[in-house]
């Protein structure tokens, strides 16, 4: 029996490797990390998740419901061995961490699949170092921790490759589900998961019981999301109520035409995650790959018609499609590990590194906005402790970027408050709230941005998004909240874009 495991342990390499992979991972995708938001599901995760700090709002998403729960149980982690990052090093790290953990689960994975070492090692390079998992891995998004989930549920599902069994398989079922939650896209995973374990398993002849095994796992699936929303609802936010959730996913004022496929195929798949996006489809060139490849594409095509319906004229570079980079490596793998491949595929790997640092140009640009907007802050607030009213979502970007969480607050909220729900005591409240401030020594700025969002809240948001479907200005309750602050305060210009607030008598 140990002459059987040494043997097992040359060919697929060492039981420890999978760890020295996470921890080679987690220190690269941390040294990575981003001091800006690479979009706006960053901020938005950072805005939910301060809400609960400060107030004890829900930790909830609407659509990824389980995420901040998860990155409440992180921090809590990390306070008690005594690390506070701020909330753009909390979610890097997150991201970083899950990222780090889907690679070394890929890792896990393949040994258990009985692929040679060198065959692995290609595999788990490719996922590692794709242009797509570098990005996400260093950034606050939701994608990334995806990722980690997908990697947890390809190891269980090469575990049941090599022993299935009927728990095997409903935990299975129980781990995707676990994956929908940490992001929505998950609810797709299985599509590819059930799919590769059959043509795996194929390999030794079609067996029932394995289709068994496979429609049991999808079952549990399919069981658990359709009853976990209806018991617990106030959880699964729009998955307890999906005709309202479909409604919001489609009143995005972007067009969700099939005929954007092939623009969408290229913008987030076969562009942003090179070079296993276009590699994977020499696959069938090899007899013995084409089942698993039938595989993957029929775990593809759902994620691919999900970025149709989202990201038409909304570049993701390739977060939709994160997912499927994992199988795609896989098979690149398996095809090119012959000896003339041995250090081909590795280099063409390595030389798309100095591509994948040059797609983050947007983010360096976004960084040098948010140290402006910090710097005119620091000016305004003369020395004092700054509080400042943001408008945009790129100040409210920049000021979770750079500014503590007690010094900002962002006016969206009462801007497009519906006016019948803006009572004089709401305002009294705010105003008292600001000048209790003021008589604290705090220097209380408001950004013209801002002060333009309250007056006219409907061209603020047509200016983010000009997809949108707004009312009227009359609807909400922005211009008086405006009126109301030129009642009570004066504003003196203080630096570039920002007003200093200052009571009147």
């Amino acid at each position: 029996m140990n002459e059987g495991r040494a043997i097992t342990e040359q060919k697929s390499g060492p039981a420890w490797e999978p760890l020295a992979w996470f921890v080679a991972c987690l220190l690269l995708y941390v040294a990575l990390g981003h001091v800006a938001f690479y979009k706006t599901d960053g901020p938005d995760i950072v805005r939910l998740f301060d809400a609960h700090q400060k107030t004890g709002a829900p930790l909830q998403h609407p659509w990824h419901v389980g995420f901040l729960p998860a990155l409440e149980g992180f921090r809590r982690a990390l306070a008690w061995v005594g690390l506070t990052p701020n909330y753009v090093q909390l979610g890097n790290w997150w991201s970083a961490l899950l990222a780090a953990f889907g690679v070394a689960c890929m890792r896990a994975g393949v040994r258990r699949l009985g692929l040679d070492a060198r065959t692995g090692r290609l595999a788990v390079l490719a996922l590692a170092l794709s242009p797509g998992t570098l990005l996400f891995a260093s950034v606050v998004e939701f994608h990334a921790p995806l990722l980690g989930m997908t990697g947890l549920c390809f190891w269980w599902t090469a575990v049941q490759v090599q022993r299935p069994s009927w728990w095997g398989m409903v935990a299975l079922g129980g781990l995707c589900h676990g994956a929908f939650l940490i992001d929505g896209q998950g609810l797709f995973l299985p599509a590819w998961l059930l799919s590769f374990f059959l043509a795996r398993r194929a390999a030794n002849g079609w067996l029932r019981r394995d289709v068994l095994l496979g429609a049991l796992a999808g079952g549990v699936h399919v069981v658990l999301f359709v009853l976990l929303p209806s018991v617990l609802p106030g959880f699964y936010g729009f998955w307890s109520n999906l005709a309202q959730g479909l409604h919001e996913e489609g009143a995005i004022g972007r067009p969700q035409s099939l005929d954007y496929t092939p623009t969408i195929f290229w913008q987030e798949w076969l562009w942003p995650l090179l070079p296993v996006s276009v590699l994977v489809f020499a696959a069938p060139v090899r007899r013995t790959l084409r089942l698993e490849f039938a595989a993957f594409v029929l775990g593809l095509l759902p994620f691919l018609y999900l970025s149709v319906r989202q990201l038409v004229f909304e570049p993701e570079y390739g977060a939709y499609m994160l997912p499927m980079a994992l199988p795609a490596a896989l098979l690149v793998a398996q095809l090119f590990t012959g000896a003339r491949w041995k250090v081909l595929v590795p280099c063409l790997l390595l030389g798309l590194l100095p591509w994948a640092g040059a797609s983050r140009d947007h983010l360096k640009a976004q960084a040098a906005w948010d140290a402006q907007f910090a710097s005119a802050v620091a000016q305004a607030a003369g020395g004092m402790k700054p509080f400042v009213l943001v408008g945009s979502a790129r100040e409210l970007a920049a000021a979770y970027a750079r500014l503590q969480p007690d010094e900002l607050l962002w006016v969206r909220e009462n801007a497009t408050m519906a006016r019948d729900k803006a009572t004089p005591g709401h305002f009294a409240g705010i105003e008292g709230y600001l000048r209790a401030l003021h008589a604290g020594g705090r220097a209380v700025l408001l950004s013209e941005n801002a002060l333009a969002s309250l007056d006219d809240p409907r061209a603020a948001m047509l200016a983010e998004k000009a997809t949108l479907q707004v009312g009227a200005n009359d609807t909400f309750a922005g211009p008086l909240f405006a009126q109301y602050l030129r009642a009570h305060f004066t504003f003196e210009p203080a630096a570039p874009g920002l007003l200093r607030l200052v009571p009147k008598r």
